[in-house]
C-alpha cells in the first residue's frame, strides 16, 4: 500500500484541524456564502499515510495548505481509490 490524499467535501458539523505547521483555522464545513470570504478553498484533504505497508495515520488539510506542504502525498484524487495504490506510485 502506499499513501494518498483525497479531497472530500465536508458535512456540516464535522471539523478536523489542518495539519500544516503554519494553519491555525480549523477545517470546517463553510455555507457558500461563508466560503466566499474564506481564505481557504471548501472540502478537506484528506491523507491515509502508510509506512511501509502498515497504515500509520491520517492527516488532514485544507486544500490550499496541502499544495502549500508541497503535495507530500501526491497528486489529490477526486475521489478515494477502488484498488490498492502501489508503495513505488507514491512516495510517502
Amino acid at each position: 500500500m502506499g499513501s494518498c490524499a483525497v479531497r472530500m467535501p465536508m458535512d456540516g458539523g464535522t471539523m478536523y484541524e489542518c495539519d500544516a505547521e503554519w494553519c491555525e483555522d480549523k477545517i470546517k464545513f463553510m455555507a457558500k456564502a461563508l466560503a466566499a470570504k474564506s481564505l481557504h478553498s471548501a472540502g478537506v484533504v484528506i491523507c491515509n499515510v502508510y509506512e511501509g505497508d502498515r497504515w500509520d495515520r491520517m492527516e488532514c488539510y485544507h486544500p490550499d495548505c496541502y499544495v502549500g506542504v508541497g503535495e507530500p502525498y501526491g497528486d489529490v484524487l477526486s475521489e478515494a481509490p477502488t484498488e490498492p495504490i502501489v508503495a513505488t506510485a507514491i512516495a510517502g
